[in-house]
């Protein structure tokens, strides 16, 4: 896996110099944000669902609206969230369809929310 910051992974996949290296034939290639304390749980949560989607259901997102209502009293919206976990950015990238806020528990994108 190769995680950015900052960085594009779909610029990255798609530069030649990069094509042999298995990270980027497998789409293993992520941007990640960089942390402050408020959000480091969901952040290294984040890393964990991306190195392990079998072991953990998705939390990522409700984790990040919590804390932030918890520590601020502010209710994050599905767009700030998506832009916080760099959604369209990764959408390349495998196993980044579990931070959609569309997708549910089985897995299935377009559920209702």
């Amino acid at each position: 896996m190769i995680f950015f910051f900052p960085g594009s992974p779909k610029d990255f996949m798609q530069d030649p110099r990069w094509l042999g290296l298995k990270a980027v034939r497998n789409r293993r290639v992520y941007r990640w944000a960089q942390t402050n304390l408020t959000f480091r749980p969901a952040a290294i949560r984040w890393l964990a669902e991306i190195a392990h989607p079998e072991r953990l259901q998705p939390e990522v997102r409700r984790l990040s609206r919590d804390r932030m209502l918890e520590e601020f009293g502010y209710r994050l919206s599905d767009e700030q969230i998506d832009e916080m976990l760099h959604v369209a950015e990764n959408s390349s990238s495998i196993g980044t369809a579990r931070f959609t806020s569309d997708y549910n528990a089985g897995g299935q994108q377009g559920a209702a929310k």
